[in-house]
């Protein structure tokens, strides 16, 4: 990954595949882009290499797979650590529903890496 400009921002998206039942991911990294002005890097988070969304066009900056937050918290943060030792993230955007409850629960770990979330707060989630 290209080292981050002053001016820039990293962006961590979940949410790739772009099969029959696309998720959104691929929709939220374009829209990202659409403004030349805006200097943003994206680091896109696959759950499978895989994912045809990451394959189907050179959206994201670097592709990294992770494990599915839901039903692996821990892991999913152990690897978000590794990927913020090489390259800062500033924002993460979960892009599927079933994530958003578990990435809320890590409001803390993600603040405590330097990582904002659009998430919802935990205490929004029923």
């Amino acid at each position: 990954m290209r080292k981050q400009k002053k001016d820039q921002i990293n962006v961590a998206v979940t949410g790739l595949n772009s099969s029959q039942t696309p998720s959104p991911g691929i929709g939220v990294i374009h829209s990202l882009r659409i403004d030349p002005q805006v200097r943003v890097s994206i680091v896109a988070l696959a759950y499978d290499m895989f994912s045809d969304g990451i394959h189907s066009l050179p959206l994201a900056d670097e592709v990294v797979e992770v494990p599915f937050p839901q039903t692996h918290p821990e892991l999913f943060l152990t690897k978000l650590a590794a990927i913020t030792s090489r390259v800062h993230i500033d924002c993460l955007i979960p892009t599927i529903d079933a994530e958003v409850a578990a990435i809320s629960r890590m409001e803390a770990d993600l603040k405590n890496l330097g990582i904002s979330s659009s998430s919802l707060s935990a205490n929004h989630i029923s």
